[in-house]
């Protein structure tokens, strides 16, 4: 029986969206410096997605220590799975994936963890790659300019991700410009 705080607690908490995140299930990545899962990258992902798991393999190396290797089946667990939910539909017959992300605006990414797989997956492409930085930046790897001294990946030889949520932008355009450098410039 629910005592009467109980209700409108579980009401708040709900509306707030903290229930699902405490619903997830952590998902092992490294333990003891070494690599607890491999990398699965759906087809048909394109080159910017190819780009961020490229990232995301560097940081987990300078993170753990440890090689995390590539593998063509997506199915094979522990793994983590990046790519097209529309993909994932295809290969897997889960389409949950993808019917989430059917109405959510472009650039929008999902994702979800249980102990046997990490799901990190686009609306399109540019969500997939927006996932992948999201969930290393959860983990605490920051950028702040181009180089290795602006680099921030930090050293743990256990890392364990927990999410179940859908995110999307902000902003209809991530890309503003006032159009300067475009072009040759005229004076009148």
């Amino acid at each position: 029986m629910m005592r009467p705080f109980s209700r409108p607690l579980f009401i708040a908490l709900l509306a707030l969206g903290v229930l699902p995140c405490l619903a997830s299930e952590e998902f092992v990545i490294a333990k003891g410096g070494q690599a607890q899962a491999a990398i699965a990258l759906l087809p048909d992902s394109g080159p910017v997605a190819a780009k961020a798991v490229a990232d995301l393999l560097s940081s987990f190396k300078k993170m753990t220590g440890s090689e995390f290797k590539m593998v063509a089946q997506p199915t094979e667990t522990p793994a983590v799975v990046i790519g097209l939910a529309s993909e994932w539909a295809k290969l897997t017959g889960d389409d949950g994936p993808a019917k989430q992300l059917e109405q959510a605006p472009p650039e929008s990414f999902l994702l979800r963890s249980t102990p046997d797989r990490l799901l990190i997956l686009g609306r399109d492409t540019n969500g997939i790659s927006h996932g992948v930085y999201t969930m290393l930046r959860d983990l605490g790897c920051r950028w702040y300019f181009l180089t290795d001294e602006w680099e921030v990946i930090p050293q743990s030889k256990d890392v364990a991700f927990s999410a179940d949520r859908v995110e999307s932008p902000a902003f209809k355009m991530r890309v503003l410009s006032n159009g300067a450098g475009a072009g040759p410039s005229r004076r009148m």
